[in-house]
């Protein structure tokens, strides 16, 4: 008997293949799950708009799921589209974050609905993102100027030695309006304070009435690490760091290997 109430999934490297696809055994055990009454959660860095669709394969609307985007700075119902949970941005956050940016000649992005918006030329870090989340690239001529609307989180990106030496600038200079973390080797992640996959998950815990021993989370990186760590059940796939590893409770197979099927399938 499957002994969770709700299972989290990061996408990329997690539930999805290399080749960006949910393989057919992982999509029929998460389907059963649901079934019998638990609760999926897409937990990502993406946006809601790059999640919609893997959200509609899983069946979310039709199980009552959820979306928990930008590394759990949204919540979303996907069925009833309720947003269970926001945190944005405050907009001395977005000018501090691209003043450090560009003083480094480092691009920042952010999302807007179907779009990634930036003011620098398009480069193969945003054509990556573009194809990995369904996007259509706006470049505006201001970006502080333009950039206006609520968002979420806004990405540095750029070559991996420069984003980590501007990483541990940022951190040392313990800004107060917003933290940075990695979650690809080129993507700096820019988001409101003590936001994380775990603190989204929290919420969405209380908000179902769940505890946490009821959660089975699935990742592979290190943004993942906060709610693998929050799990009843903490998984890193075979592809995960080292430390990633480490932080978790059990190693699934990589991601190419039908990892998650097959500790669901295993404790099924």
């Amino acid at each position: 008997m499957f002994g969770y109430r709700i299972i989290a999934l990061d996408l990329d490297g997690t539930l999805l293949t290399s080749e960006r696809a949910i393989t057919q055994q992982t999509l029929d055990i998460l389907i059963r799950l649901q079934q019998k009454g638990c609760k999926v959660v897409i937990s990502t860095g993406r946006p809601v708009f790059g999640s919609a669709q893997i959200a509609d394969q899983l069946h979310l609307k039709e199980y009552d799921g959820f979306i928990m985007a930008y590394n759990g700075g949204v919540v979303q119902n996907w069925q009833t589209k309720e947003i269970i949970y926001s945190n944005m941005l405050l907009p001395e956050a977005i000018v501090d974050s691209y003043h450090f940016a560009k003083a480094d000649g480092l691009s920042t992005i952010c999302y807007h609905d179907e779009y990634l918006v930036s003011d620098d030329e398009m480069n193969p870090y945003m054509e990556r993102t573009l194809k990995r989340n369904g996007l259509i690239f706006k470049k505006v001529n201001k970006f502080l100027e333009e950039v206006t609307y609520p968002i979420s989180k806004c990405m540095i990106i750029g070559e991996p030695v420069a984003l980590h030496e501007l990483e541990e600038r940022i951190l040392a200079s313990k800004p107060t309006t917003f933290t940075v973390y990695r979650s690809e080797p080129y993507f700096l992640e820019v988001v409101p304070p003590h936001i994380n996959k775990a603190e989204g998950l929290k919420v969405l815990l209380q908000h179902l009435s769940i505890p946490a021993s009821q959660l089975i989370a699935f990742g592979d990186n290190f943004n993942d690490i906060p709610m693998i760590r929050l799990a009843g059940l903490g998984v890193a796939m075979g592809n995960a760091p080292q430390e990633v590893k480490d932080s978790a409770d059990l190693v699934a197979p990589s991601n190419d290997e039908d990892g998650v099927a097959r500790v669901l399938v295993n404790l099924s």
